[in-house]
This record gives C-alpha cells, sequence and structure tokens, in this order.
C-alpha cells in the first residue's frame, strides 16, 4: 500500500510517541519506526512468523485468542466509548480490529509489531479511520508513560528477546487505573516442552521464555500495578492487572 497522505490513525498516534520523527515513514500503510534495523533475535523470530506456514499457524492461535478472550471478566474487554487501546504483538491485526470495534470511531486502537509482512496483512484487513499499526520494538516501546485506557498483549510477550523487559513496558505506557490483559506461555506445560523440544530438534526457532505467575507479579508490582490476577487455561497463562490510580 502506498499513500501521500498519513492515516487518520497514525495522525493521533504522533503525539503519543516519546519522539516523533521528522519524516514518518507511513508509505506501506503502517507507521515504520524501525526502519531497515534488522539481525536482532526478535527480527530474526519476526522472519520466521513471516513464512506462509507459520503464519497460517500464527492465524489460527490468534483466532482461538480472540475467542477466549470472549471468556474474560467483561472489564478486560469491555472499553469505554473513545478509548486509547494499544495491541502489542498484533500479527495480522484479528484482535486489533476486534478492539476497534468496542471502542467505536471516537476511540483510538494502535496494533504494534515487528513483523513488516504481518503489518500490510494487518493494514488490508482492519484498517481502519481509528484503527492504526506501527512497527516497533516490543522491548522498548515507542510511547510515553500513561498513554493508553487499555493494552493488550496476546502470546506475544514469552516470545520476545526480554519478555520481563516487555512487561515492564507494558505497564510503563499504560494509564492510571486503566486495564492490563496478556496471555502467555505458563512455564513447566505441555506446550512450553514441545515448543522447546521442536526448537531443539529443528533450530529454527529460539524457545518461547515461559513464565510463572511469581515472575509476573512481581514485574508488574515493581511497575506500579498492584492488582495483578491469573488464571491458568492449559498451557497458556491470562494475566489481568490493573495500575494504580
Amino acid at each position: 500500500m502506498s499513500s501521500t497522505s498519513m492515516p487518520n490513525a497514525l495522525h493521533e498516534a504522533l503525539p503519543l510517541l516519546a519522539e516523533v520523527p521528522d519524516s514518518p515513514d507511513f508509505r506501506n500503510g503502517y507507521l515504520d519506526l524501525l526502519g531497515e534495523n534488522a539481525g536482532s533475535p526478535a527480527e530474526t523470530n519476526a522472519a520466521l512468523w513471516s513464512s506462509q506456514t507459520v503464519s497460517t499457524l500464527y492465524d489460527y492461535g490468534q483466532s482461538l485468542a480472540r475467542k477466549i478472550m470472549t471468556t474474560l471478566p467483561a472489564s478486560a474487554t469491555r472499553l469505554p466509548d473513545g478509548a486509547r487501546v494499544l495491541d502489542v504483538g498484533c500479527g495480522p491485526g484479528n484482535i486489533t480490529g476486534m478492539l476497534g470495534r468496542v471502542v467505536g470511531p471516537e476511540g483510538l486502537v494502535l496494533g504494534l509489531d515487528i513483523s513488516a509482512v504481518m503489518l500490510e496483512r494487518a493494514v488490508r484487513a482492519e484498517g481502519a479511520p481509528h484503527v492504526g499499526f506501527l512497527r516497533a520494538d516490543a522491548c522498548q516501546l515507542p510511547f510515553q508513560d500513561n498513554s493508553f485506557d487499555a493494552v493488550v498483549s496476546i502470546a506475544t510477550v514469552h516470545n520476545t528477546p526480554e519478555p520481563l523487559t516487555v512487561l515492564g513496558e507494558l505497564a510503563r505506557v499504560l494509564a492510571p487505573g486503566a486495564h492490563l490483559t496478556v496471555l502467555v506461555l505458563a512455564a513447566g506445560g505441555l506446550l512450553d516442552h514441545g515448543l522447546g523440544l521442536a526448537g531443539d530438534l529443528t533450530g529454527l526457532f529460539s524457545k518461547p521464555t515461559a513464565l510463572h505467575p511469581e515472575q509476573i507479579a512481581q514485574v508488574l508490582h515493581a511497575s506500579g500495578v498492584p492488582t495483578v490476577h491469573t488464571h491458568r487455561t492449559g498451557s497458556l497463562l491470562w494475566v489481568s492487572a490493573i495500575k494504580e490510580q
């Protein structure tokens, strides 16, 4: 996608950035804050997720996660009209789009991912005047503190090189009193062991960092999020948290 005018959602995103680029790159429909930067572990994993076979599996996982989200408490999914929401690790954007429909046209929902291929798909499938996408690193979110009324990250944190750093970043950009919803790989589960074995055998990807509830709570408490609830569903761990007022 090419355009001479920046999408409305990205215009609204610019004031939220900690550093606004002199010449924002939005030629592919998303705001690219990484440019040609490549070679990091995160970018290597992104290349894998961009392959057709793996991205199809990713789509299935995201679809499943969206179904699971309907079972969460209303406070985690029923957002007020006009809310500003960040979806970290948005992939093809299906959850980002769903959140956009929840907050309505007066809101702003931004999907962030490191994979250019995924973001191109997200822009085509879910882009809207109030739904925009950015290419950036979850380990160093480009936003100012306290920018969002809700932050969501589904099946992403454990795939980053520094998952505990990412959790701290999610908390940092969350506004006081706002909700954080995260889905991560639970330590010690069948999926944790299976992915580790598959990674060792194939050598295609790094084993995701499965997390314990105690690790998550410790990081979020230190980041100003005193209310943290975790619920295990098989090999996955749901985290629902509220930042202090």
